[in-house]
């Protein structure tokens, strides 16, 4: 046998220990023959048909088949294997044939390299996806792009070729992290949430086409890895933060995945609460009361956005913790972390009094009911307050409801009756008594 590569008609080589014709008998009727050189077999006979064995014969190898014409006439030659389709018998091939194999998948990897199986080509040429590869003139080609390759195997000894086509798709899949999918808290404060994760499927995939590559996710690497107990795309954490693992794959190449992990973070509300549980307004009001929110976070007011709301209409120009009221309804505050984007919103109801009347008497005792001598309602102008002799213990310009049961001086004056003067509403006045308790 030769090699594929081997050139066996250099002369001299194929009659290496040829004998004599006459020496070489017909091994029909002598089977057992075998001359010495490298002739595996031959036959010298008169007859049209004539038989070889060639014993051992191993795949790949190349045997040269040498016909004497004596008479010197043109005619057929034809060549038939006689034990084809018999146990270990293989298959010959007397012709120059190329072979690329079937369409390759390829997972991993940067580069595959093409092989030209043709035992009797002389000189080959390549093409990707018909444009010709200069200075590719090997039996090998390696390649690192999805595409159509095809050889043309040359046999210049026969002045014959042939040519071979396949496809080769790079399929490795790319899983791409997101840094971090985020969903705010609800009232409950619990730090447990509904996460979409099919949301974050375009970041996973990047520029692959998602018509092509499946996205699944996974609470743990080992189950990633393996493809099992996947999670459903509506995941309620169990954890804050959490991590999820993402495993992208190809269904047409089979074991071909690649995979990533990123966290599940549940944000925190910026709770608040209003000051008191009540609020009322008098009946066509000139001085407005304030409503008052408590926030129950520490940061600055600068992370956070503040607006409000009356009967479900935005309140232009209202920003802050407090806002000043005339009118009854319903008012609802927002306050929006900056940072998180998470929003908190709760809202009263401003009740308007049949009439508003002055109080006769406070008990400033702390119990949230009749603490403050209220005068919001009357723009009052100046208070002024006196004991039962005639002093003045108390005053205030611009009163609104600052007296709770105190001096000037700060001091808490005792219980009793106690008078007072207000100034009310541009030009009205009013005289009165209220009673002092605690």
């Amino acid at each position: 046998p030769f090699g594929s590569d081997e050139d066996f008609c250099t002369e001299g080589v194929l009659d290496q220990g040829c004998p004599d014709p006459s020496d070489c008998p017909n091994n029909t009727s002598n089977p057992d023959f075998y001359p010495s050189g490298n002739i595996i077999d031959c036959s010298y006979s008169i007859y049209d048909v004539e038989n070889l064995t060639i014993n051992d014969a191993q795949s790949g190898e190349v045997y040269v088949l040498l016909v004497t014409n004596y008479s010197n006439n043109s005619g057929t030659i034809q060549i038939e294997q006689t034990n084809s389709g018999t146990d270990g018998a293989g298959s010959t091939v007397a012709e120059i044939e190329v072979d690329l194999g079937e369409n390759i998948e390829i997972c991993s990897g940067s580069s595959y390299e093409l092989n030209a199986n043709s035992p009797f080509a002389d000189s080959y040429e390549w093409y990707q996806n018909g444009i010709y590869l200069e200075n590719e003139s090997n039996s090998t080609l390696t390649v690192t792009e999805s595409d159509n390759y095809t050889v043309i195997a040359y046999d210049n000894q026969c002045d014959s070729f042939a040519q071979d086509t396949v496809m080769i798709d790079f399929y490795f899949p790319v899983a791409n992290s997101p840094v971090q999918l985020t969903v705010c808290d609800d009232q409950s404060m619990d730090g447990i949430e509904i996460f979409n994760l099919a949301s974050v499927d375009e970041t996973i995939l990047g520029n692959q086409d998602i018509s092509t590559y499946v996205v699944s996710y996974f609470i743990s690497e080992e189950d990633a890895l393996t493809g099992l107990n996947p999670i459903n795309i509506s995941f309620e954490n169990t954890s804050n933060p959490q991590t999820i693992f993402a495993r992208v794959e190809n269904p047409l190449a089979i074991g071909c995945f690649n995979t990533t992990s990123f966290d599940l973070l549940v944000e925190e509300l910026p709770t608040a609460n209003f000051e008191n549980l009540e609020y009322e307004v008098c009946p066509n009001a000139t001085t407005p009361i304030q409503i008052n929110v408590i926030a129950d976070f520490d940061n600055s007011l600068d992370f956070y956005e503040i607006s409000w709301t009356y009967n479900g209409v935005n309140i232009e120009n209202e920003n802050s913790l407090a806002l000043d009221v005339l009118n009854s309804g319903n008012y609802e505050f927002t306050i929006t972390s900056t940072e998180t984007g998470c929003s908190y919103s709760d809202s009263i109801e401003v009740m308007e009094v049949e009439s508003c009347v002055i109080p006769e008497g406070i008990s400033p005792n702390g119990d949230g009911y009749n603490d403050i001598f209220d005068l919001s309602s009357y723009d009052v102008s100046i208070l002024k307050i006196y004991n039962r002799n005639g002093t003045l213990v108390y005053s205030k310009n611009n009163y609104t409801n600052q007296w709770k049961g105190q001096s000037n001086n700060g001091d808490l004056l005792p219980v009793g009756t106690y008078f007072y003067v207000m100034n009310y509403e541009q030009n009205k006045t009013k005289v009165d008594w209220i009673y002092l308790n605690y």
